[in-house]
């Protein structure tokens, strides 16, 4: 039976690994051995693991392994011309340093049966790199098919792009910094879900409404019904009331209701489908070939033409007259008259 390198199988009721996907590595006939390498484990360092060939051809006949596929990520499957210069310089630099190693297929057939594999801490030692950085570019390079490319920089992947961050007893950014001495600034408000509920319910009084009330004066009238007791309480003993910010209330406005939302709770239902919704379609969608619409316009020129018998003989400013193929959006037509716009000198184009 063909088992493919770099083949993608998928494992079910097996005995002889947990259900998953997983990718040959190595076929070693020499031990009578298959090395895989489990795709379903998400940490940054995985260890392959090393079956009997025999055992996994019966699981393959019995249907517990099946042939599967792996979708690799949209970094991956760039262009190698539209890869940028410094991702490439990085790929290169990892694939240097684990390339005396991943070819090793006496290291690997130990690193998938052996706990303790010497050899991946002195090779580490001798390229001047930890071990665990080691360890994972191996990771990324068998999770993404022993290719090159595998080892390109994940950065689309970095940061927290549509996360909400949540702070846990310490409040997120710098700390605050009093414009003058003499006035005590209150300490950072940390964002409770109980404080984006009353956010919620006074945008909902207030500023989603047609009387089209300011951010600022939604956030009073929040403070008011909300926060009352603490301002109170803050001013009778001197201190600054804490309470969210305006900043903050203006944040997570922009959080809790989209751009859509704010423009349709604050017009009215005419208004909105008249000026403010988005428009649909295109002035194109009903031409579909050349030739089926065209569309004219005249335009004053800002010029001023005279006669060639003097210059003092002023004969006025030109019309420009353009007909255009609105499917190909190209100019079939030009006329420029001395006569003013209409239809009886657009007739000559």
């Amino acid at each position: 039976m063909e088992l493919p390198r770099n083949s993608v199988w998928e494992l079910h009721d097996s005995d002889l690994a947990e259900d998953g996907l997983y990718r040959i590595l190595e076929l070693m006939h020499d031990v009578e051995s298959v090395v895989l390498f489990p795709l379903n484990q998400t940490s940054r360092s995985v260890r392959p693991l090393a079956l009997s060939i025999d055992a996994f051809i019966e699981n393959v006949k019995s249907l517990k392994a099946k042939k599967s596929e792996f979708n690799l990520p949209s970094f991956l499957l760039v262009a190698e011309e539209n890869i940028p210069e410094e991702h490439i310089v990085r790929r290169d630099k990892n694939y240097a340093l684990i390339e005396g190693i991943a070819f090793d297929r006496a290291f690997v057939f130990d690193y998938a049966t052996k706990k303790r594999v010497p050899h991946l801490a002195d090779y580490a030692r001798a390229m001047e790199i930890d071990r665990k950085v080691l360890a994972r570019l191996l990771t990324q390079y068998w999770r993404y098919g022993q290719d090159k490319s595998a080892l390109l920089p994940a950065f689309s992947l970095s940061g927290g792009l549509g996360k909400e961050r949540k702070a846990t007893g310490n409040p997120l950014g710098s700390p605050k910094q009093p414009r003058t001495v003499a006035v005590e600034r209150a300490a950072k408000y940390v964002i409770s879900d109980i404080d984006k509920s009353k956010f919620k319910k006074a945008l909902k009084k207030y500023y989603l409404k047609k009387t089209c009330l300011t951010l600022s004066k939604t956030y009073k009238n929040m403070l008011v019904d909300s926060y009352a007791d603490e301002v109170r309480i803050a001013h009778s003993c001197g201190r600054p009331p804490s309470v969210p910010t305006l900043k903050q209330f203006s944040y997570w406005a922009k959080k809790l209701f989209t751009k859509e939302e704010m423009v349709k709770g604050r017009t009215t239902e005419n208004d909105h489908l008249r000026n403010k919704r988005g428009l649909l379609g295109s002035v194109i969608q009903d031409s579909y070939l050349p030739g089926t619409h065209f569309e004219i316009d005249a335009t004053v020129a800002d010029v001023h033409i005279v006669s060639e018998l003097g210059s003092q003989h002023l004969l006025g400013r030109p019309t420009i007259y353009i007909v255009i193929d609105r499917a190909s959006r190209m100019i079939v037509g030009m006329h420029v008259s001395l006569y003013h716009a209409s239809w009886r000198a657009a007739r000559q184009v």
